[in-house]
Parts: structure tokens; sequence; C-alpha cells
């Protein structure tokens, strides 16, 4: 699966309210679909700006690949799952 992302320098770009841009890490950047790009391509006037120049979109790649092994984690997806199940409820 492609997602994308805007990038200045080695921070992440996440998207505020009134057009506002944090630089983050990438798990709290904001990420799109690719049906979002024109939105996105907005994002990276504004961002321009809004002085982040030099950002850049980026595209991540992400790869599910299963359930993780080992210590700690099958418990941790247990509940995971069990939070997804109760969620699909609710839906």
């Amino acid at each position: 699966m492609r997602l994308y992302a805007l990038k200045h320098e080695s921070r992440y770009l996440r998207t505020g309210p009134g057009g506002a841009f944090t630089g983050t890490g990438l798990e709290k950047a904001s990420v799109f679909s690719p049906e979002q790009l024109p939105v996105l391509r907005e994002h990276l006037a504004q961002a321009e700006k809004a002085g982040y120049s030099g950002s850049h979109i980026v595209v991540l790649e992400v790869r599910e690949t299963g359930v993780l092994e080992g210590q700690g984690e099958t418990a941790v997806c247990e509940k995971d799952q069990e939070a997804a199940a109760q969620w699909n409820k609710l839906c």
C-alpha cells in the first residue's frame, strides 16, 4: 500500500487547524491516500508559504505481514483485536 506525507528536512509535517504545520516524527505525521494527492499538493504549497521551504512529498510503502510474535507482542495484539472487534460492533 502506498501512502504519502510531507517532509521538511529530517522531519515529517503534521497539518493542523487553520493551515498550521508542525514538524514531527513519522508516528504523528499527517498521512494521505493516493486519492488525497490533490489535497496534499495544496498542503505542500501552504507549507512553503508558512516557512517550510524545501518541503516535499514522500512515498510511504506500507506492508502488512501479520502478527508479531515474541514476548509481550501477542498480548498486545490480542487486546488490539478485542478492541477492533468491539469497534466493529459499534459501526
